[in-house]
Formats: structure tokens, C-alpha cells, sequence
């Protein structure tokens, strides 16, 4: 049995505290996570929360991985149509390089249509964004030169020089809710 370890990581209105000691707090508990035994440790993304959710997994999770050595560390979704897939295959390739291959990719389409509004992404287009992107993301983690000209994103001549210490690339979990992205999953 695997045991996995997600953080929301919040700032709770009951327990009020500057963010770095939030930041902080957490990173120590994903370390005695590890030293537990525990398996995997993700952190979830979310954005303009009033309770500060994490913005910036990949950035938490690069920190968490310089202080571990075993666990598997993965976004608890990576809300994937609010980003540049090449990008998004950038950093998790380096983060796959600083944990030594550890890394878990699981993505999802979203759920909170603000969230979209603000970073100027219909939220319509969420799940059809996602696919493309994550076509894209594993011709990133491939490393060879290709181009791409799709519906929401055009790469020519794109070539990612960092590539993921794991073959063919991190795994990729597709998060799903609702018939419509259960299919889109299944396919």
C-alpha cells in the first residue's frame, strides 16, 4: 500500500501566521512525512484565496525536495490550462533533475471559474487546454526538437535542453470529476 501525503497548504483565519512560517511549518511536516515512511508528499495550486492556498507547487516542491531523500513529490493538482505546457515541462524536468527522479506530474482541468477569469483563460476551453498541453508536455520530456501548431498553443521549433532524469518522463496523473473529463481522461 502506498501512503500519500497532499497539502493544501492554507493560512486558516482561526490560526493567522506570516506566510514564511506557514511555508515553513509545512515543509517540516513533509520531511517527518518522510521519515514515517511515507510515500509520496504533493501540494496542491490555487490562486487569489483569501486563506492563501499554494500558488507555486513547483517552486514548494523544489524546496521540499533538497531537504529529502526518498519521498515522491508531485503537484496536488497542477491546474494545467492556466499554463505555458513548455514551461510547466521546464520545471518539472528540473525538479525531476533536483530530487534525483522523484517527481509525480498529476494535473487537472480546474474547478474555480475566478481563477480563470483572472489569468484571462476561458474557463470553457479548460479541458480541451489541458489535453493539448499535456501532448506537448511529453514531447517536451522526449527532448527532441519538434513544433506544434494546435488549437491553443503554437510552438515552432521548440527543443527543451533540461530533460527528466525518469524515462520517458515523470508520470502523469490526469485528475478527473464529472463524465465530461472522465472521457476526455479515458481517451
Amino acid at each position: 500500500m502506498k501512503l500519500i501525503v497532499t497539502m493544501g497548504i492554507r493560512r486558516l483565519p482561526s490560526r493567522p501566521q506570516p506566510l514564511q512560517d506557514l511555508y515553513r511549518d509545512h515543509l517540516e511536516e513533509a520531511v517527518l512525512a518522510e521519515e514515517l515512511g511515507f510515500d509520496n508528499v504533493w501540494a496542491s495550486e490555487h490562486h487569489f484565496s483569501p486563506d492563501a492556498w499554494n500558488p507555486a507547487p513547483i517552486t514548494f516542491l523544489a524546496a521540499l525536495a533538497a531537504r529529502t531523500a526518498r519521498v515522491r513529490v508531485g503537484t496536488y493538482v497542477l491546474l494545467l490550462p492556466l499554463h505555458n505546457p513548455v514551461r510547466v515541462a521546464e520545471d518539472i524536468a528540473v525538479l525531476d533533475n533536483i530530487s534525483n527522479g522523484r517527481v509525480d506530474l498529476p494535473v487537472g482541468v480546474g474547478s474555480a471559474p475566478e481563477e480563470f477569469r483572472t489569468f484571462g483563460v476561458p474557463f470553457n476551453e479548460r479541458l480541451g487546454r489541458t489535453f493539448e498541453a499535456l501532448r506537448i508536455i511529453e514531447r517536451c520530456f522526449a527532448g527532441d526538437e519538434f513544433s506544434h501548431k494546435g488549437k491553443y498553443y503554437n510552438f515552432p521549433n521548440a527543443h527543451m535542453t533540461t530533460t527528466p532524469v525518469q524515462k520517458p518522463g515523470p508520470p502523469i496523473w490526469v485528475a478527473s470529476m464529472g463524465d465530461q473529463s472522465v472521457a476526455w481522461t479515458a481517451r
